[in-house]
């Protein structure tokens, strides 16, 4: 279907310089391990700062053993406050004390602050480019702010992703930008970046699409069909169906791109994870990992599963034992028996039955150790009420077996008041006189975390303004979260 043409005027992206990626062949394979958590995590961090994260990023300033709420980093997480929190009472009624970052009556909210929500990427120019989430790492060294951007090329919008999307290079002094672009490291097609550092300092780009210009020089869909970041002209899609066994060209499996410089070179590797015919129709995408210090990886997934005409997005999940470039050994791992007692038709790969796609998983070491997973609600309530119901909560102790959170972590609703928190009103957004925005869509959750107390404390998302029928333009966004 053709849609609205925008009677703005066409402003073209700034070009920048394409980073080289080498392919590589799959590396040797190990042995996937044992379903225990061994190791410390290498997580997307920030360092503890005494000051805002926005004016200092500087390694050297901690705050205290516990600082950001919560009491002592010692203190035991409890289930019945979202393993975000510790239990002060449990009769008559569970009384929560919440860790920093969280709130809610079981701590399953996000504390972000009204007022500091902004476009992280081309904040200048952001109503002519579309981009579609970002995942953020900081060099140790220079202090400097390294994100990897989903960015549409040709002036098209989000419903172009899967031919135009590609995924560029930015810096910054800070978390919140502003970001200089420096390279395009993946061409179209090429989506859903996340980055991570692997033990030995490596920088490990997963991503989905191959990157090697499948979708044509510049995208698929040309320019004369699209204006100001979103799509204009009625295109047709790839079809991703193939024939048994056979990875779909540059489509929907996932890859990863390795380098021991932000300044590269980079190396490419992928497929590395692609679809099984036995069980769905379509294909594994929006790659989130936490890799332990002993090298291995817990990576998790989106899995689009198709029966009776109804598409079913749930999260499953990847263990590779101790060694995070054993590239052939990345095995979905089932949650449950395979039906026909065979072997050939495992049931599923869900972690849990809830809805949802865009995981992002983070580790905490503290609190008797804690994974958390942030994900979009991909259920009708977070399509069709995302002023209430955009995002979900999952929580796990060992990263194999989660509980979904009740509470709502965050909306599509955004305080612009600048309040922080603890206030009613910020409970309770969109009632009285408050000033809010409430978005179409805001999805791709990423965070950047405490690194000494792995506290959440920016979050990332994907956001439009529009339904993508109407306008299928969309940005990045980062909002501080209080500690």
């Amino acid at each position: 279907t053709q849609l609205q043409k925008q009677q703005q005027a066409v402003v073209a992206p700034t070009l920048h310089t394409t980073a080289t990626i080498h392919q590589q062949p799959p590396l040797a394979s190990h042995t996937v391990p044992q379903t225990t958590t061994t190791g410390s995590p290498v997580t997307t961090s920030v360092p503890s700062s005494s000051s805002s994260l926005s004016s200092s990023s500087s390694s050297s300033s901690v705050l205290p053993t516990g600082g950001g709420g919560g009491g002592s980093l010692e203190e035991e997480a409890c289930w019945e406050c979202s393993l975000s929190g510790v239990c002060v009472s449990l009769s008559p009624t569970v009384v929560c004390k919440c860790f920093g970052g969280w709130t809610g009556a079981r701590c399953g909210k996000l504390k972000l602050i009204g007022g500091t929500a902004k476009p992280m990427i081309h904040e200048a120019d952001r109503h002519a480019i579309t981009t579609w989430g970002a995942s953020i790492l900081q060099d140790k060294e220079s202090g400097e702010w390294h994100a990897f951007v989903s960015r549409i090329a040709n002036g098209c919008g989000i419903l172009t992703w899967s031919l135009n999307s590609e995924i560029a290079h930015a810096v910054a002094d800070n978390p919140t930008g502003p970001y200089r672009f420096s390279s395009t490291l993946l061409r179209p097609y090429a989506h859903n970046p996340h980055a991570v550092f692997a033990p030995n300092g490596s920088i490990v780009l997963f991503h989905i699409g191959s990157g090697g210009g499948e979708g044509g020089v510049g995208g698929g869909v040309p320019r004369d069909h699209c204006k100001d970041g979103r799509t204009t002209k009625g295109f047709k899609r790839p079809h991703i169906k193939t024939k048994k066994n056979q990875v779909a060209p540059g489509d929907f499996w996932i890859g990863m791109a390795v380098s021991e410089s932000f300044s590269g070179p980079w190396r490419s590797f992928g497929p590395i994870l692609t679809f099984d015919q036995r069980v769905m129709e379509d294909g594994v995408t929006n790659p989130t990992a936490v890799i332990m210090k002993n090298g291995t990886v817990y990576l998790y997934y989106r899995a689009t599963h198709r029966k009776q005409k109804k598409t079913k997005r749930t999260i499953g999940m990847i263990v590779v034992g101790e060694q995070w470039d054993a590239l052939t050994s990345y095995k979905r791992r089932w949650q449950e028996e395979p039906q026909d007692g065979k072997g050939s038709l495992p049931a599923t790969d869900a972690l849990f039955p809830q809805l949802g796609e865009d995981p992002y998983v983070w580790y905490s070491k503290a609190h008797g150790g804690v994974f958390h997973m942030l994900f979009h609600d991909s259920s009708t309530n977070g399509y069709q009420k995302p002023d209430k119901y955009a995002g979900g909560h999952a929580v796990s102790r060992d990263g194999l077996h989660w509980r979904v959170v009740d509470e709502v972590p965050y909306s599509a609703t955004v305080l612009n008041t600048p309040l922080s928190y603890p206030t009613p009103a910020n409970d309770n957004l969109g009632q009285g006189a408050l000033n809010v925005t409430v978005y179409a869509r805001r999805e791709r959750p990423e965070l950047v975390v405490d690194s000494v107390t792995g506290y959440p404390r920016y979050l990332i998302t994907a956001t439009s303004e529009s339904v993508w029928t109407k306008n299928d333009h969309g940005f990045t966004m980062i909002q501080e979260i209080a500690p």
